[in-house]
């Protein structure tokens, strides 16, 4: 919200904002969770309905947790001008070997899921076994976050050519009506 009002006011001002937000501390940080954001909602939702969910019913709870918030990044992906960089995937990574340092830590001071279990997964139970964990952690930081990333860049850089595709063929409406009435 704070970038959003700065670029108005910038706008309103007319300044240069290109010039402006170029280098913007807040511009990177917006644009780092954005990453962060758009990575790990959709591991989690996928995560989830493959491998964590019991089948033990659909609930609110699990439907707002583990979808909702994938669903808005989704939506958020085609109706904002943010951009996406194929090297960014690296913030993902980041975030999954950070997160699985939190749940080690998690697990090991004896954290519990809201069933009492030592665990927040299933498949990360350090207790039984830690192996099966450790290589959930590695396919997912390595593996499906990069995938995902991708996935996403892939429909940025559709966005980009719809967006442009339809900016040309309004230009040439434009023009074929200019011709027409003349």
């Amino acid at each position: 919200a704070v970038n959003v009002w700065h670029y108005i006011q910038l706008k309103n001002r007319n300044h240069d904002i290109q010039e402006k937000l170029k280098g913007s501390r807040r511009i990177k940080c917006q644009w780092l969770l954005y990453n962060l954001s758009a990575g790990s909602a959709p591991i989690v939702t996928f995560l989830f309905w493959t491998i964590a969910y019991d089948g033990s019913g659909v609930t609110f709870i699990n439907c707002s947790t583990h979808g909702a918030n994938a669903a808005a990044v989704f939506l958020d992906l085609w109706i904002t001008r943010m951009p996406m960089r194929m090297l960014h995937m690296v913030h993902g990574v980041a975030f999954g070997l950070v997160y699985s340092a939190f749940s080690v830590c998690y697990w090991y001071l004896g954290g519990t899921n809201q069933y009492g279990e030592p665990f927040i997964y299933k498949v990360l139970n350090y207790g039984e076994s830690p192996l099966k964990a450790v290589y959930y952690i590695v396919a997912i930081s390595f593996i499906v976050a990069p995938v995902i990333h991708s996935m996403f860049f892939l429909l940025y850089r559709l966005r980009v050519f719809l967006h442009r595709f339809l900016k040309v063929m309004d230009r040439r409406h434009k023009c074929d009506t200019d011709i027409k009435e003349n």
